[in-house]
């Protein structure tokens, strides 16, 4: 980006910091900011008709959340761990993309990028196995999530890989319960 784009995030960012299990957003709400993960981990929710609630996605660095030009989230979002997040306010962040088509191609190649993901995760949910789903989502922890908060540690001929989220949510992330990802 331009240093003159650069300038301006820069005073219109604000850090946030959040612990695990804090609500960074709620689901139906307009932030005052969009939010770029710093560090840590979020998770997207949708709270369904009947009150469930699942588990939709994970944000890492990187990830932008929350609604430019448009409405509500259709997610809350939530800290996984302990998390930075840096919160552009709404208003200013707009008008500086309306006038920086740098940072408007920034923005696009993000959503594009999470669309991607999006499909990609609709292959994995889409295997009818458990143990398929979870191959698959080691998969993408292996790759996507690769540089993430030590996730992946290599060894002599082998990998170690820590899984950042707890059985329960890696159940719902799968469509599954916690007992079949025990098993």
């Amino acid at each position: 980006l331009p240093v003159d784009t650069l300038k301006e995030l820069a005073r219109i960012c604000r850090p946030l910091r959040f612990q695990t299990g804090q609500i960074v957003a709620h689901e139906g709400e307009r932030p005052d900011f969009i939010g770029f993960v710093h560090s840590g981990i979020l998770r997207m929710q949708k709270t369904l008709e009947d009150g469930r609630q699942h588990i939709v996605g994970l944000l890492v660095e990187g990830d932008m959340f929350g609604r430019v030009f448009d409405g509500p989230l259709n997610v809350s979002v939530e800290s996984v761990a302990d998390a930075e997040v840096c919160a552009m306010q709404r208003a200013p962040f707009e008008s500086l993309l309306l006038r920086s088509p740098e940072l408007d191609r920034v923005v696009l190649l993000n959503i594009l990028d999470e669309l991607d993901r999006a499909r990609d995760w609709m292959i994995i949910l889409a295997k009818p196995k458990v143990k398929e789903r979870l191959a698959g989502f080691l998969m993408v922890l292996c790759s996507r999530f690769a540089g993430v908060d030590h996730i992946l540690r290599a060894g002599s001929g082998t990998i170690d890989v820590k899984i950042p989220i707890s059985r329960t949510d890696l159940a719902h992330l799968l469509g599954s319960r916690p007992e079949s990802i025990s098993r």
